[in-house]
């Protein structure tokens, strides 16, 4: 009885200190603070230290009186979490259903940014190698067309430098559409936001790897 009280308590504690304390910085919902009261394992130390109080000569009875409390404790806050948790936090999206659905945004995200990139005028080779770098993404280019493309930028000559700042204008305005059409589709699908994000970080990647290669 003693171990649920303290429980209670414990519970009650940690709810009002993150609904209400001012070191923590901005709004919080009842649910926010309902999800803080609960986490963790509660006790453990106290348990542990509680074995100190055996050399202090107390009774036995009530020596094993807190042991039993803190035991009660602990294990409350390890079955209560995970019954409620499961009733009140949103439903994990597994990662088969998370990688088709990122999948499929990446290809309607770069078929976007072709798209975009129609409506601009591009010299022919800029444009065909804007439309290889963009298939890449998509994993759509087969080792034949990376080769075809490695000899036909080896026959290249050096871009004059107001060329390749033009190039770098010029994806970094496509990287832009794919990171807007991104962002418009993660606001309507939000239970995939964690694999938005890694697609997201993708893109910003790229477009580093790619303007740090034009720097060079």
């Amino acid at each position: 009885m003693i171990g649920i009280i303290l429980y209670l308590a414990n519970l009650l504690i940690r709810y009002f200190y993150y609904r209400f304390s001012p070191s923590i910085k901005g709004k919080t919902s009842n649910k926010e603070a309902l999800i803080f009261s609960l986490g963790g394992i509660h006790g453990a130390v106290t348990f542990a230290l509680a074995y100190t109080l055996y050399d202090l000569r107390i009774n036995v009875a009530d020596f094993h009186l807190i042991l039993v409390s803190e035991i009660t404790l602990i294990l409350l806050s390890m079955i209560v979490p995970t019954i409620v948790f499961h009733m009140i936090l949103d439903k994990d999206i597994p990662d088969f259903d998370q990688r088709k659905e990122v999948d499929r945004v990446r290809v309607a995200m770069i078929e976007y940014a072709m798209d975009q990139m129609k409506k601009i005028y591009l010299p022919k080779k800029i444009r065909k190698q804007l439309k290889f770098d963009l298939r890449a993404q998509m994993n759509q280019t087969s080792m034949v067309d990376f080769a075809r493309e490695i000899k036909y930028t080896i026959k290249q000559k050096e871009l004059p430098d107001d060329q390749k700042e033009f190039r770098a204008e010029v994806y970094r305005y496509a990287f832009r559409q794919e990171r807007d059409y991104l962002g418009k589709i993660a606001q309507q699908e939000r239970k995939y936001r964690r694999g938005f994000l890694a697609l997201y970080r993708q893109i910003l990647m790229s477009e580093v790897v790619f303007l740090d290669d034009e720097n060079d």
